[in-house]
């Protein structure tokens, strides 16, 4: 399963594959591989990478946000934990932006590094498009629960993020 899938990624990003096979190449100067050390060092392609997809969601780079939420999809990740983690992002970006006060702002809870990160996105998105993507987050959340949209459905509907 684990070939299957990374296979799939490659075709997703056959870059990648030209990057790790190089690397394959380096490590075993020829010589034959087995699986145990392909699989010990091509790890990152198959581990999710949802902090990225976050992150270009919120720079509205539709392009890497839709090759990435494709490849969280092929990789497994539930549609349900997709949302739900960008729903939560948005949340503590619009909680941090709305802070009236440095107190306020203390009892938001996150990892300092995190917390940073989401201050920068939060000075960098109006109020208004934060709810925007919040409510659409929820409509759609709702409707594939309900069963009225299928997960390929939901996923293009995500794309209406950032139109």
């Amino acid at each position: 399963a684990y070939l299957k899938t990374l296979a799939k990624i490659f075709l997703l990003y056959p870059e990648n594959l030209l990057l790790e096979l190089k690397k394959l190449t380096y490590y075993k100067k020829g010589e034959n591989l087995s699986k145990e050390e392909i699989t010990y060092l091509i790890k990152w392609p198959t581990e999710s990478q949802i902090f990225s997809l976050i992150n270009y969601l919120l720079e509205k780079n539709y392009a890497e946000f839709m090759l990435r939420l494709q490849r969280e999809v092929s990789l497994g990740t539930s549609i349900e934990s997709i949302i739900g983690y960008l729903h939560k992002t948005l949340v503590r970006i619009l909680l941090l932006k709305t802070a009236k006060s440095f107190n306020d702002e203390r009892k938001i809870e996150l990892n300092y590094a995190y917390k940073k990160i989401l201050k920068s996105y939060a000075t960098k998105l109006d109020v208004a498009t934060i709810k925007e993507w919040i409510r659409i987050l929820a409509l759609l959340d709702r409707k594939y629960k309900k069963n009225l949209i299928s997960e390929e459905t939901l996923v293009a509907e995500l794309a209406t993020l950032l139109k």
